[in-house]
């Protein structure tokens, strides 16, 4: 399917300054990804993802926790100072 294809439109789709945000984005699907977010996310911040985007989760069939999250402040601020900082330092080295 073409969807599986989309790493070899990068170059035309994802400009050259914005690649930084979605660095995997240049290679192919990787089996080793899948479901990878368990053992990287902490708790707190799938509480804070899910927060954001559960529903769209749960619409699209993806497992979501029980109820409505509760919690996930803390990390969901860490994660925005983090990018922010990504920001900065990609805006002063040039890129």
């Amino acid at each position: 399917p073409s969807m599986l294809e989309y790493h070899r439109s990068v170059d035309r789709a994802i400009p050259r300054e914005k690649r930084h945000i979605w660095p995997l984005a240049g290679e192919p699907p990787r089996a080793d990804n899948v479901g990878r977010w368990r053992t990287v996310m902490s708790p707190s911040m799938r509480v804070a993802f899910e927060r954001r985007a559960g529903g769209l989760l749960r619409e699209l069939g993806y497992e979501t926790l029980p109820g409505l999250p509760r919690g996930g402040h803390l990390a969901e601020l860490r994660s925005l100072l983090s990018r922010a900082a990504d920001m900065v330092r990609v805006r002063l080295s040039g890129r």
